[in-house]
């Protein structure tokens, strides 16, 4: 698997989620577009990864901004609690999409000091 794509992939979707439903909607609020504000820089880190010498430190802000970008909607459906609309099943794919980089980007790092404890 190759993280960096796979971060620029599920940045390009949160960007997509974002727009499409601020656009998707009647009511055109600005929250709608949450999603796109965290895609654009995990998109943008996950370009810079692609260059070998800068793929620790930008994969390392990647994941951390998943984990904000995670514990965001977490904590919003928490507070008020879940609805079945728009914007709440905008939450619950907010939480799919970053909750899956936020994985897989921990099992790379786990992966990786293991491959450097074994050299």
């Amino acid at each position: 698997m190759n993280l960096p794509k796979t971060t620029v992939a599920v940045g390009v979707l949160l960007i997509l989620q974002g727009v499409g439903f601020y656009l998707g909607t009647e009511t055109k609020s600005m929250t709608a577009l949450i999603p796109a504000f965290f895609g654009l820089p995990i998109a943008v880190l996950g370009s810079v990864a692609l260059k070998e010498s800068l793929r620790k430190h930008a994969m390392h802000a990647a994941v951390a901004l998943a984990l904000l970008a995670l514990l965001a909607p977490i904590g919003r459906i928490a507070s008020a609690g879940f609805k079945f609309s728009a914007a709440g099943v905008s939450l619950v794919l907010m939480i799919v999409l970053c909750g899956i980089l936020l994985v897989l980007g921990v099992k790379s790092f786990v992966d990786a000091r293991l491959r450097r404890a074994k050299e």
